[in-house]
C-alpha cells in the first residue's frame, strides 16, 4: 500500500507507517522528498513501523541505494534518534541500520513499539493511534 508519516510537533516525533508492498521507487521518491525539504529530518526522535509491511519486493541494493540518499545529507541526522519496529523485514531494516548509523542518527531496531517508545522517551499508548490512523490512511488510498 505504502509508506505514510506524521510529525508530532508535541512530542517531538516524526512518525512513518510501512504498510503491504513497498518498492523501492517509492522508497527511493520518499527518501529524495525528505531530504529536499530543509525542515526535515522535522524532529529529533524517528519512529518507523514496518510491522506489517511485506519485505519481498525489496533487496539489500535498494536499502543501500537508499541509505545513500541520506548519507549525503548525514549533517541533518545528527543527534537524532531512530527507532525502527520490524517483524518479517527485520533483515532488511538490520542492514538500514548499519547503512545509515555512520550518518548520524543513532538507530535500533525493535521487535515491538513497547520497547522502542522508551527509549525515543515517548509513551506507547499515545503513538499507538497515529500508527492506526496513518495505516488506515494507506488502506483507504488517502
Amino acid at each position: 500500500m505504502g509508506i505514510a508519516n506524521r510529525f508530532v510537533e508535541s512530542m517531538d516525533l516524526f512518525v512513518t507507517v510501512w504498510d503491504r508492498v513497498v518498492g523501492r521507487d517509492e522508497w527511493e521518491a520518499m527518501a529524495r522528498r525528505q531530504v529536499a525539504d530543509e525542515r526535515w529530518p522535522y524532529a529529533t526522535r524517528l519512529l518507523t513501523d514496518t510491522t506489517s509491511f511485506d519485505p519481498a519486493s525489496l533487496t539489500r541494493e535498494d536499502v543501500v541505494a537508499v541509505a545513500t540518499i541520506f548519507d549525503e545529507n548525514r549533517r541533518r541526522l545528527g543527534g537524532t534518534k531512530h527507532a525502527i519496529i520490524a517483524s518479517r523485514g527485520w533483515e532488511l531494516a538490520r542492514l538500514f541500520e548499519v547503512q545509515i548509523d555512520p550518518t548520524g542518527p543513532t538507530t535500533i531496531v525493535f521487535n515491538y513499539l513497547e520497547g522502542a517508545c522508551p527509549w525515543l522517551g515517548v509513551e506507547a499508548g499515545a503513538v499507538v493511534g497515529i500508527l492506526d490512523e496513518l495505516r488506515r490512511d494507506l488502506r483507504q488510498g488517502s
